[in-house]
């Protein structure tokens, strides 16, 4: 007989810990490995139990006790375990390895995610990324302010433009602000060494899509500089970009003020979209596109990881809130998908802002990148999903994960670190290929 008993641990807030001990009874001794491991506290139940069962093909008896097992955790980063060297589970090497064709992860953008860059690597000429409190300050907008009535005037950047937008969307203040807004944003580079939207923009793969918020062209940069080392995910630019123009001829856009190589069309500068009430995200065509494009992939069912970095969701925009919630569903509809939310404010804050995309206790929270799921598994997060919260063995719940350093100096250190993960995918497409044939 082996006896599997399951120690549940001490609820804090929505995650359950659980201390696993693993006794094989004999005739004369018993061998004891206690395991730990971070879990939903209503996925254990099913999934994490169920799995223990089909692992094991003799007769078992459970035991259900209560008991404060949160001194024997020992959750890795993002959540995911450690391996012990005498527990189940596949190695860092299966899963640099496992490679899967299915699943798909979703990452939104807002203003959080170019500051936290910026606050660990300034920005090449040292310009900061403004947030709504300090964007008049840091832009260089008080001389406009001063002359503007007092009835109009705001601290916020996003209620005084919306104030001066209600007023008059055609003012001279209205020109100007935007026309310094563009010429502060358009000269930003990244720096030299790597920063969160390099390892951001390398976590993840062409079934994946990176939408942003964002008017800053990091992302773009993050994409052009790493894209010959990896395939790329999609990208979106929800309120426009000043890295990208647009050819109403072509339909396709590319570098802002650049000409096509093949037909000499302009890509004129894209509009940004700035905070007022009610947006139209349909009337300029080429946000009209992205948005498009981040409605299917929140749609598709292939979809099962959503990450909000640093968006908070402003009042501004309701209407942007209420197109992702439209696309995503139900809570209860996608109630087996995983939503994870990095973001510097309070959980129980940033789990109500989300509320109607989570299901039950679905979501990850954390406070900065590299404790969220993207730094934890590097282009396998998805795999990470099928084998970490829908395991179909036990090697699969307890297989360890592959966290990237935050320590990273250079560029070609980080493509030598993720040089493994490029080369096992390139095997799997060249097997895949071969399979077709």
């Amino acid at each position: 007989m082996r006896t599997i008993t399951l120690l549940t641990g001490k609820e804090d807030k929505h995650r359950t810990t659980f201390g696993l001990l693993l006794c094989r009874q004999t005739c004369k001794s018993s061998s004891l490995v206690m395991l730990s491991a971070t879990v939903r506290s209503d996925f254990h139940y099913s999934s994490f139990v169920h799995t223990f069962i089909n692992s094991f093909s003799i007769g078992l008896t459970f035991e259900l006790k209560n008991t404060n097992a949160s001194t024997a955790a020992s959750p890795d980063v993002g959540g995911q375990l450690k391996q012990h060297p005498t527990m189940p589970g596949k190695s860092k090497e299966d899963r640099i390895k496992t490679v899967f064709g299915g699943g798909g992860h979703v990452v939104i953008l807002g203003a959080g995610a170019s500051i936290a860059s910026t606050f660990r690597n300034p920005e090449f000429n040292g310009k900061r990324l403004p947030s709504m409190d300090n964007f008049i300050e840091v832009v260089g907008l008080d001389d406009i302010v001063q002359k503007i009535p007092q009835n109009l005037v705001a601290k916020n950047f996003e209620e005084l433009y919306s104030n001066l937008y209600k007023s008059n969307p055609k003012s001279d203040e209205i020109l100007e602000i935007e026309r310094r807004v563009y010429e502060y944003f358009k000269d930003m580079k990244l720096p030299n060494e790597p920063t969160i939207y390099d390892h951001l923009i390398l976590s993840l793969r062409p079934k994946d899509l990176i939408a942003t918020f964002n008017w800053d062209p990091f992302l773009y940069q993050a994409f052009i500089r790493n894209g010959e080392v990896a395939d790329m995910p999609y990208m979106a630019f929800l309120h426009g970009t000043v890295a990208l123009g647009y050819s109403k001829e072509e339909k396709r856009s590319g570098p802002a003020g650049w000409y096509s190589k093949a037909t000499k069309n302009y890509f004129e500068p894209t509009r940004l979209l700035y905070p007022i009430g009610e947006k139209n995200y349909y009337d300029d065509e080429f946000i009209s596109i992205e948005w498009e494009r981040l409605q299917a992939w929140l749609h598709s069912k292939d979809t099962r990881r959503v990450t909000i970095f640093g968006y908070g969701a402003p009042s501004s925009d309701k209407e942007a809130v209420k197109i992702l919630n439209k696309a995503w569903g139900t809570s209860n509809k996608r109630n087996m998908e995983q939503f994870e939310i990095i973001d510097i404010r309070e959980e129980e804050i940033v789990r109500k802002s989300w509320d109607k995309f989570i299901h039950s206790h679905h979501y990850d929270y954390s406070t900065d990148y590299f404790s969220s799921s993207l730094a934890a598994n590097p282009r396998r997060t998805s795999e990470s999903y099928f084998q970490h919260i829908m395991p179909m063995t036990i090697d699969e719940a307890f297989s360890e994960s592959n966290p990237v350093p935050k320590d990273i100096k250079t560029m070609k250190e980080l493509w030598d670190w993720h040089k493994p993960l490029i080369e096992a995918e390139n095997e799997w497409k060249l097997q895949n290929s071969k399979a077709k044939k």
